[in-house]
């Protein structure tokens, strides 16, 4: 089973008719009702019942159209996820800030931002004239 299965059937079962589907896909019909009928070959089971002038989904059909729609959303995703990582050059994030009761909550962010940006470098400096403590310079922050 090929993606491009799925996004014919998808495309069928929206418009429930074989002839609109295709020019929404910019294909002939008859190749559209083959790369279907190829489908329901592969998997078994009807998908459309077919009548002169119309087809509709059957039950199975219908099951089968949520299911597909959500391989395609899921396969798109992987596609950005993937792209967005093989484009993705280093890159910096430096902040600064005074130590106040929101630096227990940057920490922990700034922490997460490390682990799911590995990529980047960072850093993260108290501008204050208080000690450092060693939480901070545990969790890679610096004092200047």
């Amino acid at each position: 089973m090929e993606l491009r299965h799925l996004r014919y059937f998808v495309a069928v079962g929206e418009e429930e008719n074989l002839s609109r589907a295709a020019v929404k896909l910019h294909i002939s019909q008859p190749a559209l009702s083959k790369q279907v009928r190829d489908l329901e070959d592969e998997i078994g089971f009807s998908l459309l019942q077919r009548t002169a002038k119309s087809v509709r989904l059957t039950e199975a059909g219908r099951v089968f159209l949520d299911n597909a729609r959500a391989v395609l959303r899921r396969a798109d995703e992987a596609v950005k996820e993937a792209r967005a990582v093989a484009r993705a050059e280093p890159a910096e994030l430096h902040v600064g800030y005074s130590p106040t009761p929101v630096a227990e909550i940057l920490r922990k962010s700034y922490g997460h931002f490390r682990e799911k940006c590995q990529t980047c470098t960072s850093d993260c400096t108290i501008g204050a004239t208080k000690p450092f403590s060693t939480a901070y310079a545990m969790a890679g922050f610096r004092s200047d």
